[in-house]
């Protein structure tokens, strides 16, 4: 079960506290912009939040502003996680593939 956002937002609080030694004081401060985050803190974000919550993160969905803040950085993680958490569909579809016989290098002739 996914976290509710606040608890959520408060995890990352807490990697940019502990692990990046980024204090922050609002949801909305702008990290970038304040000098908070530089190119080597954002780096080490990446790597921390991959980490602490078990996901990869695309470089082709990353964009600066999805880092830029508190809340951004939550909304994006929330965005990642959705991607790579499997609806109950998914997961009761990937259940009966894989029951089903295997194909490979099975050909048509």
């Amino acid at each position: 079960m996914m976290p509710d956002r606040t608890t959520l937002q408060n995890e990352i609080g807490s990697i940019l506290f502990h692990s990046l030694h980024v204090e922050v004081s609002s949801v909305h401060e702008d990290l970038i912009e304040t000098g908070l985050l530089d190119s080597l803190k954002i780096v080490e974000l990446l790597l921390e939040l991959e980490e602490h919550f078990a996901i990869r993160i695309p470089l082709h969905d990353l964009e600066i502003d999805s880092l830029r803040s508190l809340g951004a950085i939550t909304n994006f993680v929330l965005k990642v996680r959705a991607k790579v958490m499997p609806s109950p569909a998914e997961v009761s579809l990937g259940r009966s593939e894989s029951l089903s016989p295997r194909t490979e290098g099975l050909s048509d002739e």
